[in-house]
């Protein structure tokens, strides 16, 4: 969203037509400021243990070349609608660049993600890196009792089995048993009621038929119903390359030497991304949730590549 700002043209038209954003800057803007300028008043809350609030945290992070600079509109409007914090760094002092870096996403994260970068993502071509962070701590509004957690079959897509501790529960919950879906979708909520968990039960052999409706599971009206739930206790770590899957969605410019991200610096750079990475982390247990993400953009300077058709003549006489 933040280096959406940045982008022009067929590069901006892209971005668009992938992340699904109808206003493109308006609306995920205004959402996104809402969001993150709530932080302190309505985020974080007092987490005494008698209280047991939900904490959210958001933040958003440049570092830049320190031989360039902002683009001073850029510079604006990522401060005040999404709270970017912009520093220099020397991107050719590898390990200390990805050091910095990921010190930081410790940092936002509480220490859930580790080693987002490593100094091989940097060198010389580096000009700037976008960071995201989010992190997401909250209880149960009806915790599990832990001693009804009892191991117990999981059934996975290929039909097999595996032993988990399942975690069971009986209450009064938002759910709805989707012929039409071919699921049952349930909402757990958090001790705030501002947020909750929406799991999604697809019937057996259904997971394509899921895969087209995400938007439709998201926007299902539920109901309230006494419902004894049994979820898995799990805790899922991953890290994954983005680059390879926005390209194959269609943004594909923002990659190559097409891109136009002509709003982001004063001087006169081309850049495109080399790589966007990406590490989450979520813990589900009786209690609740902790989650964590962080995502990073790395833009480099690209070489100078002539748009003739036609050689040019060069003669030394």
């Amino acid at each position: 969203a933040v280096l959406s700002l940045s982008a022009k043209k067929e590069t901006l038209n892209e971005i668009n037509s992938v992340f699904g954003f109808d206003n493109p800057q308006y609306q995920l803007e205004t959402v996104i400021s809402d969001l993150i300028s709530n932080n302190d008043s309505k985020f974080d809350i007092d987490s005494s243990e008698d209280y047991n609030p939900e904490v959210i945290h958001l933040a958003n992070k440049i570092y830049l070349n320190g031989t360039l600079m902002i683009d001073e509109d850029f510079r604006k409007k990522a401060m005040e609608d999404y709270y970017v914090e912009i520093d220099n760094l020397d991107f050719t002092k590898s390990e200390f660049a990805a050091n910095t870096v990921n010190e930081w996403v410790e940092n936002k994260t509480a220490g859930k993600l580790h080693d987002l970068v490593s100094s091989s993502d940097f060198d010389s071509s580096t000009v700037l890196v976008l960071i995201n962070a989010l992190h997401f701590k909250g209880p149960w509004f009806l915790k599990f009792e832990e001693s009804k957690t009892r191991r117990r079959p999981f059934y996975l897509q290929d039909g097999s089995t595996v032993e988990v501790d399942m975690m069971n529960n009986i209450g009064d919950y938002l759910y709805v048993n989707s012929q039409e879906l071919g699921a049952q979708i349930l909402e757990i909520p958090y001790f705030s009621h501002r947020y909750a968990m929406r799991i999604i039960l697809p019937k057996k052999n259904n997971f394509v038929l899921l895969q087209k409706n995400v938007q439709a599971l998201l926007d299902i009206e539920l109901s309230s119903a006494m419902v004894n739930v049994s979820l898995p206790k799990f805790r899922i770590e991953s890290s994954i390359e983005f680059s390879p899957i926005l390209k194959q969605l269609g943004m594909k410019r923002a990659f190559d030497n097409r891109a136009q991200f002509d709003g982001l610096l004063k001087n006169k750079t081309n850049l495109q991304i080399s790589k966007v990475l990406q590490k989450t982390y979520i813990d589900v247990s009786e209690n609740g949730t902790e989650a964590a993400a962080a995502t990073i953009k790395i833009l480099i300077q690209r070489k100078g590549i002539s748009t003739n058709h036609y050689p040019v003549h060069f003669i030394a006489n």
